[in-house]
């Protein structure tokens, strides 16, 4: 193998294992891997990335920004899934005060999260049903969300 260190770096750059967790992160999207990088071949999709899933478009929304005390409910519900992801195109909420829980048809928490993430999908759920809750105090009011899809399989 001989390859000048700018060529060694670029083959590095583009046979990373994808990771879902450095999707928009990092350049790559992925991490290092010697044998995709020695053998110049790209990684296989990974079957357990909800990228990788069949999706339908959602446009669930909290106003911009969202108002004080407020409580939003949306659902999705994809008969033929077993598991659901939801994708955030953003969301911004006052850490640990204002919080987008997730629950299960018979009303169990399955999630909750808060904070700020752009471009991110939730953790996977293992149910064809999810009821969405956001809830805000009356401190401070960001941007809120926006889920613009659902990956299922």
């Amino acid at each position: 193998l001989h390859l000048t260190g700018v060529e060694l770096k670029q083959r590095i750059m583009k046979t990373v294992k994808p990771w879902p967790a450095l999707r928009n992160k990092i350049s790559t999207g992925g991490i290092a891997n010697a044998y995709f990088a020695l053998t110049n071949t790209q990684a296989p999709p990974d079957p357990e990335d909800p990228a990788n899933w069949e999706s339908r478009e959602l446009s669930f929304s909290t106003e911009h920004p969202y108002k004080a005390k407020d409580l939003k409910e949306f659902e999705v519900s994809l008969p033929e899934a077993k598991q659901i992801s939801l994708y955030f195109q953003k969301y911004d909420t006052e850490s640990g005060y204002d919080t987008i829980s997730f629950y299960d048809r018979a009303g169990s928490k399955l999630a909750e999260i808060s904070g700020y993430s752009t471009e991110v999908f939730t953790q996977v759920f293992s149910t064809n049903y999810i009821k969405v809750v956001f809830k805000s105090d009356d401190s401070v009011q960001k941007y809120g969300f926006d889920i613009t899809k659902a990956a299922y399989r």
